[in-house]
């Protein structure tokens, strides 16, 4: 029992280290029938025709449960293309590491902004800003789902209490 054991646990580390190991769906493929075409025939050695019935509706299930997740992950792939091209759309001709789609990362480590100015600047600086940015995103979410059903956009700019706020609360 002790040799079964350990043959298991070998074979299905090199079950597992071949299966991710590939990039080709063709080899995955092959691999993934061969081991179950494998188990299923100790399953029938074990088990009798009951239980290679058994095993049977259990890979049909987890069949079903895989096509459905693998077709999910193809949708989310097209979603992000999508979501990708209309970026890419809608960023055309605005230079990496401007201000045109909102202030720079901050600098400092002690998250302060540069220079001499105050919080007013920055307020009306943002609100000067949003509008823009509230339209890029609308075009982004527009371009990803033009139903508009399963994107939603949610933007705002704090105000002067909000701002002095969150400033006494996080710093």
């Amino acid at each position: 029992a002790r040799l079964v054991s350990v043959q298991g646990v070998l074979f299905g580390f090199t079950f597992m280290m071949s299966t991710f190991e590939t990039s080709n769906r063709t080899m995955i493929i092959i691999i993934m029938v061969s081991f179950v075409g494998a188990v299923g025939i100790a399953v029938h050695v074990v088990f009798g025709e009951a239980g290679l019935w058994c095993y049977a509706a259990f890979l049909a299930i987890a069949g079903g449960f895989i096509y459905h997740a693998v077709r999910s992950l193809e949708a989310v792939e097209v979603f992000k293309e999508k979501y990708e091209a209309a970026y890419m759309e809608c960023t055309k001709g605005i230079e990496p590491g401007s201000d045109q789609l909102g202030p720079k990362p901050l600098s400092s480590p002690g998250l302060v902004q540069d220079g001499d100015r105050d919080v007013d600047y920055y307020i009306e600086e943002a609100t000067r800003l949003f509008k823009p940015f509230e339209e890029m995103l609308a075009a982004l979410a527009k371009a990803a789902d033009p139903t508009g059903e399963t994107v939603t956009v949610l933007s705002n700019t704090k105000g002067r209490e909000r701002a002095a706020e969150k400033i006494k609360n996080d710093y």
